[in-house]
C-alpha cells in the first residue's frame, strides 16, 4: 500500500486494504511502517481529511505511549501537520516543529529531509517555506532516499517558480522528472512535469547531468563501482566508511539521472 501510493495509485492502495481486512482496530504487534499510520495515510490521500487525522491522532498518542518516536517508521506528525495546516495553521507548525525535532535527534539525512519539507509544508511565509525546502533537498541528496529527494526537488522548484525564479525552478524540476520517471513514481513525475510547464521556460533537449556535476569524491566512488569494486573495498581503500561510500553513490544516481546500471556506460571500462 505505501508503495501504491507513492506510485499516486490511491485507490488500487485502497482495495488492497480492503481485500486484506487493513484497517482498525490494529493489533499490538510491532510493523514498519507502522500500520495505524499508514492506513491514516491512506485515508488522507483518498480525501477523507476529518477520519484521516482522527486516525492519525490516534496513532500518534498511542506511540507515544510506547516511547516509538522514529519519524522514519511512523511519520504521523508530518502528515498530521500538513491535514491541519488549513484550519489549525498554528498547531501544524508546533507539530511539524517537534517532527523535525525528532529527526535531528535521530540524526539520519532522510528523515530530517523529510521533516523539513513536512515543516516547508506549514511554514509562515514564502522565504520561510524556500529556506527550509533548499535544505530539504541538500539533506535528502546526501541520502538513499531517493523517492523523497524527488518529492522534495518538486516541492522546492514549484516554491521557486511561486517566488519568480523561473529558471532555477525549471532545472530542479527536470531533474525530479527525470528521477522520478526512474523510479516509476508516476503521481511525482506528473506533478514535476506540470509545475514544469508552468514556469514558462522554454523546452530545451532533454539530456543528463555530465560528471563535472560530481564532486572529487563522487566522481571517485561512482568510477570505482562502475569498475566492478564492491563497497566495502572502496571504503577500505580511501579511509571512509561504508556508509558516507553509499551516501555518495545515492548522490551521484541522482545528479545523473541513472540507476547503479548506468554507472558503466557513463564511465566506460578498464581500471579505476
Amino acid at each position: 500500500m505505501e508503495t501504491l501510493l507513492a506510485q499516486g495509485r490511491t485507490e488500487d492502495a485502497w482495495k488492497l486494504a480492503q481485500e486484506y481486512r487493513f484497517g482498525p482496530p490494529f493489533s499490538g504487534i510491532t510493523v514498519i511502517p507502522d500500520a495505524p499510520t499508514l492506513y491514516g495515510r491512506l485515508l488522507l490521500a483518498r480525501g477523507e481529511t476529518d477520519d484521516g487525522i482522527r486516525q492519525l491522532e490516534e496513532a500518534g498518542a498511542q506511540l507515544d505511549r510506547r516511547g516509538w518516536q522514529n519519524p522514519l517508521w511512523a511519520p504521523w506528525k508530518g502528515l498530521l501537520a500538513q491535514a491541519l495546516a488549513a484550519k489549525e495553521p498554528a498547531r501544524a507548525r508546533r507539530l511539524a516543529l517537534e517532527g523535525r525535532t525528532r529527526a535531528e535527534r535521530l540524526g539520519i539525512n532522510s528523515a530530517i529531509g523529510v521533516a523539513l519539507r513536512d515543516s516547508a509544508a506549514v511554514a509562515a511565509g514564502a522565504e520561510e517555506e524556500l529556506d527550509l525546502l533548499r535544505e530539504s533537498v541538500e539533506k535528502l541528496g546526501q541520502s538513499p532516499a531517493a523517492y523523497e529527494y524527488a518529492v522534495s526537488m518538486v516541492a522546492y522548484g514549484s516554491a521557486l517558480r511561486r517566488s519568480g525564479r523561473a529558471e532555477e525552478a525549471a532545472e530542479y524540476l527536470d531533474q525530479a522528472e527525470r528521477d522520478a520517471v526512474r523510479l516509476g513514481a508516476q503521481a511525482v513525475a506528473e506533478r514535476a512535469r506540470n509545475e514544469r510547464l508552468a514556469t514558462g521556460v522554454p523546452q530545451s533537449p532533454s539530456r543528463q547531468r555530465g560528471i563535472d556535476d560530481l564532486t572529487e569524491q563522487e566522481r571517485l566512488v561512482a568510477m570505482r563501482t562502475a569498475h566492478g569494486q564492491d563497497i566495502g573495498q572502496i571504503a577500505a581503500e580511501n579511509h571512509m566508511s561504508i556508509r558516507v561510500v553509499r551516501m555518495l553513490l545515492a548522490s551521484v544516481h541522482h545528479k545523473l539521472g541513472i540507476g547503479p546500471d548506468g554507472l558503466r556506460s557513463v564511465f566506460g571500462g578498464g581500471d579505476a
